[in-house]
């Protein structure tokens, strides 16, 4: 039988796999954009402008999902192995609280993050929803303060005018914030 140390490290270097995976991604494509960048017309400055920000707000979305995912998982065979009565969907909060409270309270496993970094990873989330429910506009969007305080505390990703704005330089801190 698997103990959940060893299924958490196979799930963590799985992630890792996959943060390495998106690294390599998003070099290739940068590099690729920039080069069909010197070909381009001027009147095509305005998508050339929107896409790399679009394409890194969709990793930022793609890595918080995965992140999500393999919690969730993480959570379910912690559940499996220890025979803990409750599912992480029992729990109240988001669903990173929820990973915080199932591994720590019902599980007993302590994890080396700080509080600030347990609330780097809230925000991570919350901009995901942003990203995906509010076009990253962060007037309005109810954990706006959560975001400034993680983009203030490391400098990424950018917010212009009011929205998120991500480059490859955001995408890669992120994703090793993340990671």
């Amino acid at each position: 039988m698997t103990t959940p140390y060893e299924t958490f490290v196979r799930t963590a270097r799985d992630v890792d796999a996959a943060f390495a995976d998106l690294s390599y991604f998003v070099d290739t494509l940068d590099a690729q954009f920039e080069r069909q960048a010197a070909d381009r017309k001027p009147e095509s400055e305005l998508f050339a402008e929107l896409f790399p920000s679009l394409l890194h707000s969709s990793l930022c979305v793609s890595l918080v999902s995965l992140l999500e995912h393999e919690m969730r998982g993480y959570c379910q065979a912690l559940r499996t192995a220890l025979n803990i009565p409750l599912a992480i969907s029992d729990l109240n909060g988001n669903w990173v609280e929820r990973f915080h409270k199932y591994t720590g309270h019902l599980a007993g496993l302590e994890f080396e993050l700080s509080e600030s970094d347990w609330r780097d990873v809230g925000a991570l989330v919350e901009m995901r929803i942003c990203i995906v429910h509010n076009g990253g506009v962060l007037d309005g969007f109810a954990k706006a303060s959560m975001i400034r305080e993680f983009v203030s505390k490391n400098g990424a990703p950018d917010i212009v005018h009011g929205r998120l704005s991500f480059s490859r330089e955001s995408t890669l801190h992120i994703m090793g914030t993340g990671g």
